[in-house]
């Protein structure tokens, strides 16, 4: 009967003369994270359901498969959801998928959590669940009692490294990629995610949550106004605000190192409610939660009716009522720019691009679905005509189209420009080939150049 890796590992930490920790180093631990998880899906059930003293999540899932595959698609599907199968390697073989997380991923101010996060019993010993813990970012867990693994002891692991994510080596790029910044809405988390692999740094600068109300930053005015408002009176401002003052100045502009890559989302420059300071001109979009009108125009009533519906707590009330004074006081609502305005400030942010990096631009789909049913935004089709037009004689960069990423309507989720799971992965994917492809260029004309 051939030996398992697992009892090959059993049986040479056995002969080791060591300790444990250095046994692990010598055993050449490897891990491979698999994201499309829906070729895989009967291993990924197969590990909830089996997977025992590993089992940090034990959420468990019906028991007809039908039903099990249908929950648990359910939840990975939604835009906000991060999942991935896990690969284990080692100097006595291959130990196949044994691990499996599903993570509901953050912002700047949250970590996220995660709601499955489940390992075969072959890998018990290895400390690759801490490993991987720690790589997601520590997120938020809740454990259900006792189980076999502690995952904030500290300790030191240094005898596991990433092999691979979806095939491809983590270093394949990020020789060649010193940064990637993103700007972006709850989306540019979710990139975060799929692209730290590719570079040797990371700066997303995402729309968050923070004491009931919604920052959004995913706007041509707002990128430009944080890019020039950093200093003490914005940051006394935040503070009145009570919002993150680090989260709300860009530095998507500062300079780069050549080869580095700027990713733009401006899902709202399509049109939205903004609201710009009377006496600064500072441009920001805060909502309270699900609330999406102007609230200039909410009266104290108005206010008080809205509140009225959440569940907040006082603390939280009192804020949000302070927040929304302050605007109506301070800031007129502006609705997005018109077309001259655009053009001017795609022209701008086309212009700041720091030397030796390239800009990449994400274009969204004119379809959204609200309350279940489809529909097409001419906005948008506006939107996307006054932005190719902009960049008419901008060939440096480069546009990535959420419609060539979309293979069905189904894909398409509830809400505004929120998409399966599966979709972002994609457009992950064509900008890790697009970075590829251009350092490539790069590399064969620097080549050229100096022969």
């Amino acid at each position: 009967m051939n030996e398992t890796a697992k009892e090959r590992r059993e049986r040479a930490e056995l002969q080791f003369a060591g300790d444990t920790d250095t046994f692990l180093r010598s055993c050449d631990i490897r891990v491979h994270i698999e994201h499309d998880i829906t070729t895989y899906l009967d291993q990924a059930l197969e590990l909830i359901r089996c997977t025992g003293k590993l089992n940090l999540t034990k959420k468990q899932l019906p028991e007809a498969p039908h039903e099990a595959r249908s929950v648990f698609l359910g939840e990975a599907s939604h835009f906000y959801s991060l999942t991935g199968l896990v690969r284990v390697t080692d100097r006595f073989g291959d130990y196949g998928f044994v691990g499996l997380f599903l993570k509901i991923q953050g912002d700047a101010l949250s970590p996220g959590w995660l709601s499955h996060f489940c390992f075969a019993d072959e890998i018990l010993g290895t400390r690759t669940e801490t490993w991987l813990y720690r790589h997601l970012g520590s997120p938020g867990i809740a454990l259900p009692g006792e189980v076999a693994a502690d995952l904030w002891d500290g300790k030191k692991i240094d005898w596991i490294s990433l092999a691979s994510v979806d095939g491809e080596r983590p270093n394949d790029l990020s020789a060649k990629v010193p940064e990637i910044r993103i700007v972006g809405g709850c989306e540019g988390n979710i990139f975060s995610h799929y692209l730290a692999y590719n570079a040797q740094r990371l700066r997303t600068e995402a729309s968050l949550s923070t004491k009931g109300l919604f920052v959004r930053v995913n706007s041509a005015s707002n990128l430009l106004s944080a890019s020039s408002r950093a200093g003490q009176k914005f940051k006394d401002e935040t503070a009145t605000l009570g919002l993150p003052y680090e989260q709300l100045v860009s530095r998507f502009f500062d300079e780069a190192q050549q080869g580095s890559f700027l990713i733009y989302s401006g899902h709202m420059d399509f049109g939205y409610v903004g609201y710009e300071h009377k006496e600064e001109g500072w441009h920001i979009k805060v909502e309270p939660s699900e609330y999406f009108a102007d609230i200039t125009l909410m009266s104290d009533d108005a206010i008080q009716q809205y509140l009225a519906t959440k569940s907040f707590d006082i603390e939280t009330k009192s804020h949000i009522s302070h927040v929304i004074a302050h605007i109506r006081s301070n800031y007129v609502s502006v609705f997005g720019p018109r077309k001259d305005k655009f053009r001017e400030q795609m022209r701008t942010i086309v212009s700041s691009v720091p030397d030796g990096a390239r800009l990449i631009i994400l274009v969204p789909d004119n379809r959204v679905r609200v309350n279940g049913l489809l529909e097409t935004l001419t906005a948008v089709d506006l939107y996307i005509d006054r932005l190719r037009a902009c960049l008419a004689d901008s060939p440096e960069v480069s546009l990535i189209y959420y419609r060539d990423c979309i293979s069905s309507e189904d894909e398409i989720g509830d809400g505004w420009f929120h998409y399966d799971r599966i979709v972002y992965l994609r457009v992950a994917r064509a900008i890790r080939d697009l970075i590829g492809s251009r350092a490539q260029a790069a590399r064969v004309e620097a080549v050229s150049g100096g022969a």
